[in-house]
């Protein structure tokens, strides 16, 4: 897996940048979010919660709605696809 330095399109942190996960250049921390309730949708809170959201972190439910803005798709990045074709002998 490749890493590089860029902005998060979903949180706009600048850190290590996964390209690309899910469809999005995104952080780690974001990536966990969007897979964490991809998983299990039962978890994600119904609406914002006011006041855990600022200008720079932003509520569950408001970070996974960005996710989806940007593109988030669920589908795994594509080293995972390369070891599922590998392993069934593609």
């Amino acid at each position: 897996m490749e890493e590089d330095v860029g902005t998060c399109v979903v949180c706009a942190r600048t850190e290590v940048v996964i390209n690309p996960c899910y469809n999005a250049e995104s952080c780690e921390a974001c990536v966990c979010l969007f897979r964490r309730y991809i998983d299990d949708l039962r978890s994600l809170p119904n609406r914002c919660v006011p006041k855990m959201c600022t200008e720079y972190l932003k509520c569950h439910y408001c970070r996974f709605q960005k996710c989806l803005e940007v593109g988030m798709i669920n589908a795994p990045p594509p080293y995972e696809r390369f070891v599922v074709k590998l392993r069934r002998g593609g």
